[in-house]
């Protein structure tokens, strides 16, 4: 979200083990107010059924609504009460590009894909999405 909407201004969250099926949280809340005042909500449950698995990405503005998956091949733009999709071929190997690029970084043939300020940016917007809540 970084990368779509720049610099935060700050973020919290909430993580729990709800189902208690290993030590790991397992529900994830994240909450960011950006520097330009886009506010971002996010939603992770690793136990959801098979059948409840989505992965969606919801930009909603003034206009509109754009919804996309991450590793899907399907847009749709709603606006002004008008629904268009955009379908593509989906990329067969998406993550590739980045695996090569940090390979060749760890064999010393490349630079660095992602700088320390990014890391440690990404680093603290999950720190602050999994405190541990104590009732």
């Amino acid at each position: 979200m970084i990368y779509y909407f720049g610099e935060v201004r700050s973020s919290s969250g909430i993580s729990i083990n709800q189902s208690n099926e290993y030590p790991a949280d397992d529900l994830v809340s994240g909450q960011i107010l950006f520097e330009n005042g886009i506010v971002f909500n996010g939603m992770w449950c690793f136990t959801v059924s098979e059948n409840d698995k989505k992965d969606v990405f919801e930009i909603t503005g003034s206009a509109g609504k754009i919804s996309f998956p991450v590793f899907g091949n399907r847009i749709t733009l709603k606006k002004d009460g008008h629904e268009e999709e955009f379908i593509f071929e989906p990329l067969q190997h998406v993550q590739q590009p980045m695996i090569e690029k940090v390979t060749a970084y760890f064999l010393d043939k490349g630079d660095n894909p992602c700088s320390a300020g990014q890391a440690i940016s990404s680093m603290k917007l999950m720190d602050s999405f999994t405190k541990k809540v104590i009732f």
